[in-house]
């Protein structure tokens, strides 16, 4: 038994299964600007209770991406999938904030 082999075949039958390792290669696609976020503010000494106000917002926001990542078929999938697209901006604005505040220390 090969488990790569096995692991592709279950995701060409299974469409839920597809689904959720679809959404697992889609959390990682903003991780990099975050965690650049986070050291940049921390190495400029930014408010450490800030950067953690940030840091659980974007945690949340994935969060959510990541549930209606997976739930957004049928009939409620284009509100779903307005949902999920607010909440990866919302995640994005919140790694930017971060890198922003870092600027600002820095001058």
């Amino acid at each position: 038994m090969n488990p790569r082999k096995e692991f592709e075949k279950l995701k060409a039958t299974d469409v839920f299964y597809n689904r959720l390792c679809s959404a697992e290669a889609n959390s990682f696609e903003n991780v990099a600007f975050f965690v650049a976020g986070v050291l940049s503010a921390t190495f400029m000494k930014v408010d450490p209770q800030l950067i953690t106000e940030y840091c659980g917002f974007w945690i949340a926001m994935r969060l959510l991406h990541t549930v209606t990542f997976i739930s957004a078929w049928g009939n409620v999938g284009v509100a779903i999938a307005a949902v999920r697209t607010a909440s990866y901006v919302f995640a994005a604005a919140a790694a930017s904030s971060l890198v922003l505040f870092a600027a600002q220390a820095s001058s």
